[in-house]
């Protein structure tokens, strides 16, 4: 696996396996459609912050 240091010094996403970049990127894609709108999720209208919401957060708060 290569990985490419950045200015900040963290990696480029080659440096994690593709599943993990996947995973990432379908979490960051929930978090933008499951949206708060008067204490309510705009996409699925559970109570906010929803079930994907959370779960989506928790996987991108990851170590």
């Amino acid at each position: 696996m290569s990985s490419t240091a950045t200015p900040a010094g963290a990696t480029t996403p080659d440096h994690f396996p593709p599943e993990i970049v996947t995973m990432l990127a379908t979490a960051r894609a929930e978090i933008d459609r499951h949206l708060n709108s008067g204490g309510r999720c705009v996409l699925c209208g559970e109570p906010f912050p929803c079930t994907r919401s959370r779960l989506a957060d928790l996987a991108l708060g990851a170590p």
